[in-house]
């Protein structure tokens, strides 16, 4: 007899692994991102537990149930039925700064909370209303089912289908791939080549690259995560922008150009290994336009920083090695390192850009979108990780496990970064 859909048992995509190399101890603490929605209207709890319920039917990924046992690969499924968690509470007698705290807590509370992989969903909701015509959700999720880029498409769906039910109307059903489909694709695909490249490009590294500013500056033990952003000034903005303009050099290759020289300016090492983002939906299934799952992940990216190149020279060079990794991408860890443990962190450190903020992209969308603000908990899914976001201006933002860099070390890491772009800038006028 045939499984059924929801009965049927697949592998965990490599992008999925990547997430769960402690087993059942990587479903809690940094690997739980989060979604903070501010609402200015009190919501409609039947109407948005309502929209929650079709976002989940929709959406197969949204509904996966890891299977964990020891001395097996893991494997996931999609049951056809899963019943959301949605917790409530009242924050309308608290003053501001204690409504403040309370979400702090909250947000600490819910990511030690974790998530049991065999009880799907692997995200729940947490509601209260704020005060007279506000309220706050905070939306939970495993690494493992979401990545950042698909919450556009999940809140479209899900505030549609809420502002539907409480004006009677009838939410459109967009159509958007199932995992299914991906985890499939990644069976057909022949590892030889990704395997061969991998190996040839991380031929004799022996570990991963000194975090820039940890010696000086010290860790701070038990503290958590913290988030530095910065700015760059309107000038400095300006003229990289010329610069990438003119030399047809993307903004990937820039931040992780600069990441590159403060690597091997603070380790002393003209050869340096770290990660960077990758958009696998992308080079999997080109012209699939709403691709929701977790489809991004982190890659070695390995580059010799040779005092006295020309930086726009040596920029283009980074940006060719940037776009061959599309065909290898796809590659499972293990294929990557070779011999090496598979839970042995060849990098500490990663470059991410993520664009526009996910706050501007959905309430560009304008009418009810404009009561709603929000706002990305995302932990660092290595020790530190550097992202760019477009706002309009390039925004800087390093991400830091303070057990591993202090904030005063962060500070002066995106203060020296700034200054290595103001080199790039001079170095292509």
């Amino acid at each position: 007899m045939r499984q059924s859909v929801s009965q049927s048992r697949h592998p965990l995509a490599p992008v999925q692994r990547d997430q769960l190399l402690g087993g059942r101890d990587t479903f809690a603490g940094n690997a739980i991102v989060q979604l903070v929605c501010r609402c200015d209207e009190n919501l409609d709890l039947p109407a948005f537990e309502w929209a929650c319920e079709q976002v989940l039917a929709n959406h197969d990924v949204l509904r996966t149930r890891i299977l964990l046992r020891d001395g097996r690969e893991p494997e996931q499924a999609f049951p056809e039925r899963v019943k959301l968690s949605v917790d409530l509470d009242d924050w309308r007698r608290l003053g501001d700064e204690d409504r403040e705290r309370r979400l702090t807590e909250r947000l600490l509370a819910e990511r030690e909370r974790g998530f049991d992989p065999g009880a799907p969903p692997l995200l729940r909701f947490f509601v209260s209303e704020t005060a007279v015509d506000h309220s706050v959700a905070i939306l939970s999720f495993h690494r493992a089912i979401l990545d950042s880029r698909s919450l556009p498409f999940v809140l479209s769906d899900l505030f549609e289908a809420y502002d539907a039910y409480c004006s009677f109307g009838t939410p459109e059903v967009r159509y958007a791939l199932p995992y299914r489909t991906y985890l499939a694709w990644l069976r057909r695909r022949d590892l030889e080549s990704a395997t061969s490249y991998w190996r040839l490009r991380l031929d004799g590294f022996e570990g991963p690259t000194p975090l820039p500013g940890e010696a000086e500056a010290g860790p701070e033990p038990g503290a958590g995560f913290g988030v530095r952003r910065r700015p760059l000034p309107e000038s400095l903005d300006r003229d990289l922008g010329r610069l990438l303009e003119r030399e047809q050099i993307c903004i990937e290759a820039l931040l992780q150009g600069a990441w590159a020289a403060l690597l091997a300016e603070n380790s002393g090492q003209e050869d340096v290994l770290f990660g960077v983002e990758r958009d696998c939906r992308l080079s999997a299934l080109p012209g699939e336009d709403r691709l929701i799952g977790p489809y991004t992940r982190l890659v070695p990216m390995r580059l010799r920083v040779p005092a006295g190149e020309d930086w726009v020279r040596w920029l283009r060079r980074l940006q060719g090695r940037f776009r061959a990794l599309r065909q290898h991408e796809h590659a499972p860890r293990e294929e990557m390192l070779g011999d090496s443990p598979p839970e042995q962190a060849p990098f500490e450190s990663a470059v991410a850009f993520e664009g526009r903020p996910l706050d501007r992209q959905l309430r560009s969308l304008g009418r009810a979108w404009r009561r709603r603000h929000f706002e990305l908990v995302d932990p660092p899914r290595v020790p530190v990780e550097l992202r760019g976001f477009q706002e309009p201006g390039l925004v800087l933002e390093l991400v830091h496990q303070r057990e591993r860099l202090g904030d005063e070390g962060a500070e002066a890491a995106l203060e020296r970064l700034a200054e290595l772009l103001e080199e790039f800038a001079a170095g292509g006028a």
